[in-house]
């Protein structure tokens, strides 16, 4: 991640790559990795603080944080996203997980 000016999620629009919406992030944190739902509504992004992650779920229209979700003592380092092809369920996974 960008820790700088203009760090956040940048949204652009495909073809002609006019920049459509920047998502700020929380500036304690990193973000790993990011992953839409099949119809485009929402973005999901894997944040980081040292050791401990979170997945964030943002508007892609708007950019407002929807949800958030916390695996402090469950995943020791979040990495990775993904959403299933219904829109319904993510997955995130990492280091030092523990069930």
């Amino acid at each position: 991640s960008h820790l700088g000016p203009g760090r956040g999620i940048h949204l652009f629009d495909l073809p002609d790559g006019r920049l459509r919406l920047t998502i700020p992030l929380p500036a304690d944190r990193l973000l790993n990795d990011l992953a839409f739902t099949p119809d485009g509504s929402q973005v999901l992004g894997v944040l980081r603080v040292t050791a401990v992650g979170s997945v964030a779920v943002w508007d892609a229209g708007t950019g407002a944080e929807s949800a958030r979700y916390d695996f402090a003592g469950r995943i020791g380092s979040a990495a990775a996203v993904s959403v299933a092809p219904d829109g319904l369920t993510a997955v995130a996974g990492g280091t030092g997980c523990r069930l």
